[in-house]
């Protein structure tokens, strides 16, 4: 069992327990964290709850969590029943298991106990009210538990019998004897493996099929070659082997690794960081020497130079000090080191090749397995009948197959985690956890996550996947995603696509045939930008081995082909249900009672939580801390690590936006605009889940982009856009397409573009009663506008109309403009930006308020006093007053262009 100190942040207590005090009993369940240094106390223990209160550092214990069990989350416990305590007088007195205490400077109190900490049992006792011992405790790690002795010589038993064990004690010590305890095991058990040939063509593969083992026996033959050509694959040879656990010898080489850089491109510079963030966990002050004697020495001109010296500045004061062992411990160590110098002297040991789960071969003929797949779809179980689809297509390659196993994946996905949830570390760690074996139930899941991360993450992903049988959805996605995907972009990756194009002929799908040709093709002319010349050579190699492994296949026999058939109804009809229990109807219900709600009426939100926390929707969470910022609570941290974490559940299956931003088009925990403008990326496949999304109910605001798409027609009458109110760059279609809807709308603005093919009248199919709360519309002006445009039922309600832009390219005829729009009776502003003054004219009664913005125009322009002159011809009877003003101070008038325009002006009254 063991203890561990965790600290809350000042934000989230303050958040939760705003004016608690010191004797308060708070009542703590559960802390949310999924951090690594946790996992100790999934066999039991305590979790002792701090924070750090201002002004002047007080160190506050909150509760103790007593065997808290983890629910993919947070732990959880019972409710604790400590109350508020002030422990800042023991800081001086906890030293952890570590033995270093806290030493944190002044103000960084908090900050120096993010990491979670391993108590002594003595820590615990002062958290739980004890007394500390009389004596001062040493600053040196407890003792660990005394461990199995090792072997006898005279049976040496199975690879990795006592360095395990040895690693084990070294992790808990760190002491310098258990070094060399682990180095002579280890290269006693390196006699187990054949070397590796570092000369060899398909080095790289040796070393990869190697460190895919992931057994700490082998490590000797991997460090040797760690180095070894492609420089390329040093980053991720460093990732794998850190894999493997800490270790004194990974250690060694990582200061071998620095003392003489094999790698110093920028491109590389990711192991860097990731060898020094290690460091620390490996060596200790011993190194100091080493590492100063690094920093003394010039390397080059180059600006990696500079950036190493820092990592090793700030890795030297975080080196820990050597432990030391009691008599006991170290009597222990020294039998272990004898017993290992005579095991390193005998015979080599027998390696245990670590046995992978391998899919169980196809029994029955082509037809049998695809027999037993149609009966689990038929039984509700899709995850049964992939494995068997998954045969048939390996035994046939036919396409409609291949095209079924996607959807069989993704209509098993509903039962799958998503991978793709979290900080790209912890997927990549869930990725490789679940992809390193196959599981065809596992496949649609993880190649959904495949690009989710860095691009390192992906090639050790697809490394991963290289070990995996054929599967249709493999190559699916390689040529969808990596190869001619774009999003994200791939840039010279030559390990990458190594791999991708190695698994396309692993996963030769006769589908993509002329597509792979056309690749091909393409890159041979293309010019040899840093991707083509990365690709190039990949995609030339691979092309004839998999076209000749596509072209392998044979159709369906007729008797297959009824079942096939017959198993394609079978996922319409459970996508259909799946439908059906995802309750949209019910969704679009609670999203159209939020856009009805009056301002300021959270209830329906509330609703709408507590509906999609049934679900296990999390999108709730982000709601509850939007519902929370709404009401003064200091919570936007965590609004904004959500969405860093979990953003795209708010977008679903919409068009993707630039950013999600709160203060931009994400409010009280909706995306609350969307833009029509890049629908082109939209693959067809995904069109009936975009249109159907419940999601676009939330959607108040909605930009159609400058090129009208038949996608984008079906968006407009299709999607369930409840809670529209302002749509821009709107054309007469458009809007004509969006009348014709039996949908009572809630667009309160339309900002229109006119497209040069479009008639002048405005939309006369239109009827006010299709739009019943538009009330406010922009008109550009692309033509002669003489105010005929205002004949349209459309215009009929709307109180404000902007006419043109400031980069307006017709004519407008200003006085005929506003003497035809107030014929309207509801309208009571009218704005027109022109290119020489902006008008705005308010209703007063029956006459009109005129303010005039005058802007500076060329007085030598042969246009400029024609259009001046148009403000002559306003009635005066139709106006009340008439203010004017400068467009810009510090520019004014030329004398001629003011002459101009207090002649036009002089019949109008002034305010």
């Amino acid at each position: 069992m063991t203890d561990l100190l965790a600290i809350i942040s000042k934000a989230q207590f303050e958040a939760e327990h705003r004016g608690a005090a010191v004797g308060d009993a708070l009542g703590y369940t559960r802390y949310v964290s999924t951090h690594a240094a946790l996992e100790p106390l999934r066999q039991g223990g305590s979790l002792f709850l701090v924070t750090v209160r201002p002004p002047d550092e007080r160190l506050w214990l909150l509760a103790e969590l007593r065997d808290p069990k983890h629910d993919g989350k947070a732990w959880v416990a019972a409710a604790s029943s400590v109350e508020v305590r002030d422990i800042s007088a023991l800081i001086p007195q906890l030293r952890f298991t570590s033995g270093k205490g806290i030493t944190a400077k002044k103000g960084a109190l908090g900050m120096s106990l993010q990491t979670p900490r391993v108590l002594t049992s003595e820590d615990s006792a002062l958290l739980r009210g004890g007394k500390a011992p009389a004596a001062k405790r040493k600053a040196e790690p407890k003792p660990p538990p005394e461990p199995k002795p090792l072997p006898e010589p005279k049976k040496p038993g199975p690879a990795g019998e006592g360095l395990v064990a040895a690693l084990a004690e070294w992790r808990t010590t760190r002491a310098p004897e258990l070094e060399a305890l682990i180095i002579t095991l280890g290269q006693h058990h390196a006699r187990a493996f054949p070397p590796l040939d570092p000369e060899a063509d398909d080095y790289d593969a040796q070393w990869s099929r190697r460190a895919s083992e992931a057994t700490p026996e082998g490590l000797d033959h991997l460090l040797s070659g760690l180095w070894s050509d492609p420089r390329g694959s040093i980053p991720m040879r460093v990732r794998q082997l850190l894999d493997l656990g800490t270790d004194p010898r990974l250690g060694e080489a990582f200061l071998r690794m620095i003392d003489d850089p094999p790698v110093t491109a920028s491109s590389n510079f990711g192991a860097w960081t990731t060898v020094f963030k290690a460091l620390p966990e490996l060596v200790d002050t011993r190194a100091t020497k080493r590492l100063q004697a690094r920093l003394k020495r010039k390397g080059g001109d180059s600006q990696f130079w500079p950036k190493l010296n820092g990592l090793i500045e700030r890795a030297l004061g975080q080196l820990p000090e050597p432990a030391k062992l009691s008599k006991e411990q170290a009597a222990s160590v020294a039998a272990k080191q004898k017993a290992a110098n005579a095991l390193l002297k005998g015979a080599p040991p027998v390696a245990q090749t670590k046995v992978k789960r391998a899919p169980a071969p196809m029994k029955g003929s082509p037809r049998e397995v695809l027999e037993e797949a149609l009966a689990a779809a038929r039984a509700g179980k899709p995850l049964d009948a992939l494995e068997p689809l998954r045969l048939y297509w390996v035994a046939t390659h036919a396409a409609a197959a291949a095209n079924l196993l996607t959807r069989l994946g993704d209509v098993a996905r509903v039962e799958q985690p998503n991978f793709a949830l979290g900080k790209a570390k912890e997927i990549h760690q869930r990725w490789l956890a679940a992809g390193k074996t196959f599981d065809a139930t596992l496949v649609s899941p993880l190649l959904a996550a495949l690009l989710k991360g860095t691009l390192s993450d992906a090639e050790e992903r697809l490394e991963a996947m290289l070990s995996w049988p054929p599967d249709a959805r493999v190559a699916e996605s390689m040529i969808n995603h990596v190869i001619l995907g774009r999003d994200p972009y791939i840039g010279a990756r030559p390990r990458l696509f190594k791999r991708a194009y190695e698994l396309l002929v692993h996963n030769a799908d006769p589908r993509f045939i002329k597509k792979v040709q056309d690749n091909a093709a393409r890159l041979e002319r293309a010019a040899l930008t840093d991707r083509n010349r990365t690709e190039r050579p990949n995609a030339s190699r691979t092309l004839v081995p998999y076209v000749e492994k596509a072209s392998a296949g044979r159709e369906p026999s007729p008797d297959e082909a009824k079942l096939l058939t017959a198993l394609e109804a079978v996922l319409d009809d459970t996508k259909s249900k799946q439908k059906a229990a995802a309750r949209p109807d019910q969704e679009l219900a609670l999203l159209q009672a939020i856009a009805e709600a009056a301002p300021g009426d959270t209830t329906p939100y509330v609703v709408f939580a507590d509906f999609l926390t049934e679900r296990g929707d999390q999108r709730a969470e982000f709601i509850n801390l939007c519902l929370e910022a709404a009401a003064g609570r200091p919570v936007k941290g965590k609004q904004e690590a959500w969405l860093r974490t979990h953003g795209p559940l708010l977008v679903g299956a919409l068009p993707k936006p630039w950013k999600l931003s709160l203060d931009g088009n994400v409010t009280l925990g909706f995306l609350n605009g969307a833009s029509l403008g890049n629908l082109r990326k939209v693959q067809d496949k995904d069109i009936p889940a975009m249109l159907e999304d419940p999601r676009w109910a939330a959607v108040k605001t909605l930009s159609l982009g400058s090129d009208r798409t038949p996608l984008q027609d079906q968006v407009l009458t299709k999607a369930p856009l409840l809670g529209l109110e302002v749509v821009t760059n709107a054309t007469a279609q458009a809007i004509e397409l969006m009348a014709g809807r039996e949908l009572t709308w809630r667009v309160a603005k339309v900002e229109l573009v006119e497209a040069s093919d479009e008639p002048r009248q405005l939309m006369p199919k239109v009827s006010a009663s299709a739009f019943p709360r538009l009330r406010e519309v922009e008109l550009p002006i692309f033509h002669k506008f003489d105010g005929s445009e205002f004949a349209t039922p459309f215009l009929e309600k709307v109180t404000t109309l902007q006419i043109g832009s400031d980069n307006s390219s017709g004519s407008i005829a200003i006085d005929v403009v506003v003497t035809r729009a107030f014929e309207n009776e509801a309208l009571q502003t009218l704005e027109v930006k022109a290119d020489v003054f902006d008008l705005v004219a308010r209703r007063q009664g029956k006459k009109l308020d005129l303010a005039l913005k005058l802007a500076w125009c060329n007085p030598n322009d042969p246009n400029t006093a024609g259009k001046i002159a148009a403000l002559s011809r306003i009635p005066a009877a139709l106006v009340s007053s008439i203010t004017t003003e400068l467009d810009r101070k510090d520019q004014p008038l030329d004398p001629q262009v003011q002459q101009l325009f207090d002649r036009a002006l002089a019949h109008l009254p002034r305010a």
